[in-house]
């Protein structure tokens, strides 16, 4: 075991062993446990912001690249680069409403720092304030879904915060923060018991801003759509509201996202521009799908550095936390309050829409994957509330004594241990 990896489990098992001496004296209270998972989840982000070489993360430069373009050229630029080209420009094609959230900060830093590196970190910053947001939508979340078991937001609220991998995107250059984001908001609303026109209208430009984010938005639209399929399951006199909400919402969107797709028709003869930057795999989808697979799972949970190729053995530890969450599950299955907890009664329909949108997600991911030779596991961040749900369910399903508390301690663990590990590699790079 490297000695940082060492020092991060040190100060993060002292961190626990806090945690549980409070909890056994009855002196934890829980808004102080969500207090203490922020406050380390921002340390560690903090850490990376400052601790990562300039553009050693995946795909940094090419995203600051299109902020610098956009600020220099005033106009949209178009791709003709490919994935790995020297030129490092390769972002081109992606929608354009995150780089130009991020003009106003890169003309700011460069007026008064006038230092590339500067500049990058102040960018980087953002995406510490987007996930900041994140923490706040995971609380509406979950009280949108009636949740209030110490168990299951403990443990949503821990993944959110302190999952090694969401760690480090969310301390660097990347349009998936804001994509994030905006889903979470989108999840919010979803799962809300009551929705007016004006949430629905609402929803659309929340969609319509996340395809304009990336084309990844797109993976709401069956969740939403399998939403109002199963409201109408339950209550088929209401049909007419249902499908009038997912009419308008969907309207809204398309209607935001309609010029980009013109252009993207114009320019490279396709809406999406999805083949415009990205090589294929010279393997078959069928025998590259082990390969996206393996490396969806692995990079999940914890890998950091340009090529996600700082991890040690760190991703096995998310491997066995995901066997351990699906043994809870199964064991779940057979309590008689609930599924794992959950509200299930309550929630039938969002609670089944958001096992579509992790299927449709996971099922995109992997294909992409297989496809360009990509795997990557922040490609699921978009459904991160749903997958940080059932995994807080099949971890409850265990009915151990505290362990929200044993769960928080042992994600603070993981988490210091993988920032040590991740730092401790950077500072051994050249330069």
């Amino acid at each position: 075991m490297s000695a940082p990896i060492v020092v991060g489990v040190a100060v993060g098992g002292g961190l626990w062993l806090g945690l549980a001496s409070l909890q056994r004296r009855g002196r934890l209270r829980i808004r102080a446990l969500f207090l203490g998972l922020i406050g380390v989840g921002l340390a560690c982000r903090i850490a990376f912001v400052i601790g990562t070489p300039i553009f050693y993360a995946p795909d940094e430069e090419p995203h600051f690249k299109y902020i610098r373009y956009l600020s220099e050229h005033r106009a949209l630029p178009i791709q003709t680069s490919r994935t790995g080209d020297p030129s490092n420009d390769w972002e081109y094609h992606h929608p354009p409403l995150y780089y130009t959230a991020m003009l106003p900060v890169y003309a700011v830093a460069e007026g008064i720092f006038h230092n590339q590196a500067t500049t990058a970190r102040m960018i980087r910053f953002c995406s510490v304030l987007f996930w900041l947001c994140n923490v706040w939508l995971a609380l509406r979340f979950l009280r949108y879904l009636e949740i209030n078991d110490d168990v299951l937001k403990t443990v949503v609220l821990a993944l959110i915060c302190l999952l090694p991998t969401y760690l480090f995107l969310s301390s660097v250059i990347n349009n998936d923060n804001l994509l994030i984001t905006l889903g979470g908001a989108i999840l919010c609303l979803a799962v809300r018991r009551r929705r007016s026109l004006g949430i629905s209208i609402l929803m659309g430009v929340l969609l319509g801003a996340a395809l304009l984010t990336k084309l990844s938005g797109a993976l709401y639209v069956p969740l939403l759509l399998a939403m109002s399929g199963f409201e109408i399951h339950e209550r088929p006199a209401g049909w007419r509201g249902s499908l009038a909400r997912l009419g308008l919402t969907l309207g809204v969107a398309c209607a935001m996202w309609s010029p980009w797709a013109i252009r993207n028709w114009q320019l490279y003869h396709s809406i999406t521009a999805g083949n415009v930057a990205h090589v294929p795999s010279t393997k078959g989808v069928f025998a590259a799908l082990p390969f996206s697979v393996f490396h969806t799972v692995r990079t999940f949970w914890s890998v950091s550095g340009i090529y996600n190729n700082v991890a040690g053995w760190l991703p096995l530890i998310g491997f066995l936390l995901s066997m351990l969450a699906l043994g809870g599950l199964l064991v779940g299955t057979k309590a008689t309050a609930g599924w794992a907890g959950l509200p299930i009664a309550r929630n039938r329909a969002s609670l089944l829409a958001l096992a579509v949108g992790i299927v449709v997600n996971l099922s995109t991911a992997l294909r992409f994957g297989a496809l360009y030779g990509q795997a990557q596991g922040r490609f699921l961040f978009p459904m991160l509330l749903p997958i940080a749900l059932l995994f807080a369910a099949g971890l409850h399903g265990y009915r151990m004594k505290n362990t929200h508390v044993h769960v928080a301690g042992a994600l603070i663990c993981y988490a210091l241990a993988f920032v040590c590990y991740s730092l401790g590699k950077f500072a051994e790079l050249p330069g």
